[in-house]
Order: structure tokens, then C-alpha cells, then sequence
């Protein structure tokens, strides 16, 4: 028939780029392929020059970087740190149960991992980094899966392989699964021959708080959509996606029973869905752009963006781009005395500066700065616009005039810079239950809050802007689920950078989220 077969194991990589020090959700991709410790732990090796596999915790001792028998415990395999914290657990249902033992645990193809990917086994474990300090490559080795995976309660059934593990007991119970293929699978085609809730949901290893936290993705197959929320790739926390339709070779999610006593997920070879592929779930992170606009007369005359990316440094490289000076007006980026267009940099923390710089302005002519955070997404912090000359701090997303009333180029040259501090309202990152708004930004005086698998009761939303004072107050009545309820203002707010805050009727903060006001 012309279709080729694979006799004999075969190894499956997944390259986790260097990138947030997270939790992920993944997948072995084979069957077959024995223990955790002499696949996902290289056996064991360690070392500068191995790239593969990465460090999985659970023992106390002094750890001794690249000693023979000073890695990992002998009998368990599971590699040493002075805390002694797991790093590799399962999910049953009801718990998450740490894997004890790597060397007596085996992978299965169908289960779903939550792992610290700490880097590759090549950095010494006693420092214990908070960052990632190299992009790690995950194999195993096994047989491929071919042909339909079938998930019940009962195991799961397929031709290759079967297994005791399945979906979680109980109508509404979550399990942890995999893509059992080591290629890209179609949820809305999987949905059309499973009877499961038409929602997957994945941890973001793209996020993180200031306080380590992570959150879940939610996406919904729902009316010919794929809707995501809140979605990695944008600040917006509301968007229909097609890219999410497509769970990825390696990568686990979780699944939700909905009600169903005898619920099952079928994986087919049709599903399959070879070249879409989306590497955001295993921590690949979109850009953070920060948009520094010169206007003349409000009219747009230059323009400089800082780019953050936790794969940019803060010295000068092929992520910056100089700036070519106009004729006329200039405005620039300043980093180790060089006027940048494009500033490639790490993601900023608090008390950052950006020097903002700018060149051939006109004596006595109005000009505006603005500061574009519509697609800057670093968690917990806000943009201020620092005016160097007044000694005032405006947060970011407003324009501001200024008239230079000096030819002398010292008189504004170096007058305006960015600067990061931490968000008024600390965010909380909630295991189940999201809260959006939309449209965001808001230009009116109604807005709507999308409320996703929040428990019925008496709410209350708080607006808060930048400054952590609160400009309204609505109580909300909620019926469990997932509902659109519209919050309406006596005036439109001002432009700027709010937080919505629900509140329990008690006062407690459970959910938040940010919205722009324009």
C-alpha cells in the first residue's frame, strides 16, 4: 500500500528551550521504554558537555557535581539536592503523589508527568538555580505508538501497548494525560469520537509570578472555535487561537470528565497532525514589546521598542538593532552608550531603567511621549514613565505633552526613561477558575468579565488602577460555571492600566486580572 512501518525502538526528543525554571506537563511519546532514570535521567550521566535529559529530585545529600555515585541515590536514582524536594510527580484524581523512586518507576505512554525542568544535567545541582542555565533535550527510547489509543476508566487499549492507567473515576473527576504519538494530535478531532468535556488545560511554564506561582490555560473547543484564555502569546486574556487545536508531541493536559460516569477519549491515527507545531507549551515565550512613541502634534513622527526575551542579554547583540538617525526628530533606546531602534533585552525586574533618548526636537512645539504596553506581559510588574526634569513618575499607557522651550538638546536629550516597579495588587494565581475581561481594551463605560469554572456566590468586582486606589465598587451575584457578567461604570475611566479585583462578599481577593483603559 506504500505506507511505511517502524520495526524496533526508536528515541524521541523534546527540546525545552531555556526559558523560566517550571513545572511541565509531559509525555514519553514511546511505549516500552523502561524507567524514568534511564531515559528522562540519562541513566544517570551528568556533566558540562551532557545536554540531554535533566536532573529529577527527591534525596537528601550533598550533592557533588559530576562524582560518580555523589549525583544521585543508588537504589531510588533520584538525583541529589540538599533539600531533598521532589520534582517528578503523577496525578491520581484526587492527589499528586511525587515519584519515589525513577529507577523503579516506568514511563507510560499515556500518562501525563508534572517535572521541574530545572536545565540539562550539565550545572551543578548544589547552586540550585532559580533560572534555567541551559535549554534541556527530554528523550526516551521505546516502540512507537501506532494506531488508535483508547482512554476509559477502566485502562487504556491500543495495539502496541496497553495499560492499567486511564481516566480518573468520577463524573467530574480531572486527569493528567499525554499525546501517546510522537506527533501533533487535533483536539476537535479527538472530541468528534470521545465522550469528555471539550476542554483540555495546560500549565503555563511561559508564566510566572512574583511569588513562583504558576497558572493554567484553558481551551475550549466550542462553536467551530477554539477559544483560549488567557492567552500565552498576548496580553489579551481572551482570544480565539487555532494554534491551541493542536496538542504536541510530549506534552501533557489535563481532561475533565464533565459529568460523565463512563467517560472515554480516543486518539486515532486520523488525528494525527504532522508540521503544526506549537512550542509555547514547553516554555518557548512570545516577546514582550514596549512601544516608546515620539508625537508631534499628535501625529506619530518615531518610534523605538524594547524587546524582552529571557534568551536576551543586556549586552549588545544580534537582538539589537542601532538607531539610524532621521533628518528631523529622533527617538531611541539607550543601552551601554548605544541609540537603539530595537533594545533586545532579558525581562526586567524591579527598579529597571530603560533610558529613553531624544534627538532634534524644535524649540516651542508640542510634543508627546507615549509608552505602548498593550503587548508587554511581564507578570507583576508595571511601566512608569519617569520625567527626569519635573522628578514625576506616570505609569505607562497615557500620553504625555511636553514643550521644550531650549534649541539646547540637554534640555530634553536625556529627560524621559522607563522604569519597572512591582504592580500595586499582587496577582493570584488560582488552580481552577479564571477570571477575563473583554473587550480589553475598554473605550466604554460597560465592560464584560468572563468567569470560567467559578463556584456560585455573591462576588464583588473591584476596579484599582496603578496608583492601588479603588475607582469602583460592583457587587455581582454568580451562578457556577462559566458566564459573561457585564460591569457597568457611572463614567469611562481614564486611560491607563487597571486591576479587576473579584472579591468574595466577605472582603477576600480569589481572582484578578488586568485591563487597559484607552
Amino acid at each position: 500500500s506504500g505506507a511505511s512501518i517502524i520495526n524496533g525502538n526508536v528515541t524521541v526528543e523534546r527540546f525545552i528551550p531555556q526559558e523560566l525554571r517550571n513545572y511541565r506537563d509531559l509525555g514519553a511519546s514511546v511505549a516500552n521504554a523502561g524507567s524514568v532514570f534511564a531515559n528522562w535521567q540519562e541513566s544517570g550521566a551528568a556533566g558540562a558537555n551532557v545536554d540531554k535529559g535533566f536532573f529529577i529530585t527527591g534525596t537528601a545529600a550533598k550533592y557533588s557535581p559530576y562524582i560518580p555515585g555523589k549525583i544521585f541515590e543508588p537504589i531510588s536514582g533520584l538525583d541529589y539536592t540538599t533539600t531533598g524536594a521532589p520534582s517528578l510527580y503523577t496525578y491520581n484524581g484526587t492527589t499528586w503523589p511525587a515519584v519515589t523512586s525513577t529507577k523503579a518507576t516506568s514511563l507510560n505512554p499515556f500518562q501525563g508527568y508534572r517535572a521541574i525542568v530545572r536545565g540539562a544535567r550539565n550545572f551543578n545541582m548544589g547552586t540550585n538555580p532559580n533560572t534555567m542555565p541551559s535549554a534541556a533535550t527530554v528523550r526516551a527510547s521505546g516502540s512507537l505508538v501506532i494506531g488508535d489509543v483508547t482512554m476509559t476508566t477502566s485502562g487504556t487499549t491500543n495495539n502496541i501497548f496497553s495499560s492499567s492507567f486511564g481516566l480518573s473515576t468520577g463524573s467530574s473527576a480531572y486527569s493528567l494525560i499525554a499525546n501517546p504519538y510522537a506527533c501533533p494530535v487535533q483536539w476537535s478531532k479527538i472530541l468528534a469520537h470521545s465522550s469528555i468535556y471539550n476542554t483540555y488545560w495546560y500549565l503555563d511554564p511561559t508564566y510566572q509570578d512574583v511569588s513562583g506561582n504558576q497558572r493554567y490555560i484553558t481551551v475550549q473547543y466550542s462553536g467551530g472555535s477554539i477559544i483560549v484564555t488567557p492567552n500565552p502569546k498576548f496580553s489579551s486574556g481572551h482570544n480565539a487561537d487555532p494554534s491551541f487545536d493542536y496538542i504536541q508531541s510530549g506534552q501533557g493536559i489535563m481532561v475533565n470528565n464533565y459529568g460523565n460516569a463512563t467517560p472515554s477519549i480516543s486518539f486515532r491515527e486520523a488525528d494525527k497532525a504532522t508540521g503544526q507545531t506549537h512550542n509555547d507549551v514547553f516554555g518557548q515565550t512570545t516577546n514582550s514589546l514596549l512601544s516608546i512613541e515620539l508625537y508631534k502634534n499628535n501625529s506619530l513622527t518615531d518610534a523605538a521598542v524594547a524587546n524582552f526575551n529571557n534568551n536576551f542579554t543586556k549586552a549588545i547583540g544580534t537582538e539589537d538593532a542601532s538607531k539610524m538617525m532621521n533628518s528631523a526628530e529622533n527617538i531611541s533606546i539607550t543601552e551601554s552608550n548605544n541609540d537603539l531602534s530595537i533594545d533586545g533585552l532579558p525581562t526586567p525586574s524591579v527598579n529597571d531603567v530603560l533610558p529613553v533618548r531624544l534627538g532634534q526636537l524644535v524649540a516651542n512645539t508640542t510634543y508627546q511621549l507615549n509608552v505602548d504596553i498593550s503587548n508587554f506581559t511581564a507578570s507583576g510588574l508595571q511601566a512608569y514613565v519617569r520625567d527626569n526634569m519635573l522628578n514625576t513618575e506616570v505609569a505607562a499607557g497615557s500620553m504625555i505633552s511636553f514643550t521644550p522651550t531650549s534649541v539646547d538638546a540637554q534640555s530634553y536629550k536625556d529627560r524621559f526613561s522607563v522604569v519597572f516597579k512591582q504592580s500595586k495588587v499582587v496577582p493570584v494565581i488560582n488552580v481552577k477558575g479564571s477570571i477575563n475581561v473583554f473587550p480589553n481594551p475598554v473605550t466604554a463605560k460597560s465592560f464584560k468579565v468572563q468567569t470560567t469554572n467559578i463556584a456560585s456566590g455573591k462576588y464583588i468586582a473591584v476596579m484599582v488602577n496603578s496608583f492601588g486606589q479603588e475607582v469602583s465598587s460592583t457587587p455581582i451575584t454568580h451562578v457556577e460555571g462559566s458566564n459573561n457578567e457585564t460591569i457597568t461604570m457611572s463614567k469611562r475611566l481614564s486611560t491607563g492600566v487597571y486591576t479587576l479585583v473579584l472579591k468574595s462578599a466577605e472582603g477576600k481577593t480569589i481572582y484578578q486580572t488586568e485591563l487597559l483603559a484607552k
